[in-house]
């Protein structure tokens, strides 16, 4: 998947956002342990 676009504190792919905990949707905080899954679409 192609990078939706970036900036200094964040980047997004798709509908995924990651940010750093200095960014301002961050409020300083972490989120703590996540698991990400992805499955590939068939046909």
């Amino acid at each position: 998947m192609p990078i939706g676009g970036e900036a200094e504190d964040y980047f997004w792919i798709d509908e995924l956002v990651v940010s750093s905990k200095d960014g301002q949707a961050a409020t300083g905080e972490l989120t703590g342990r996540t698991i990400w899954r992805f499955r590939r679409r068939t046909a």
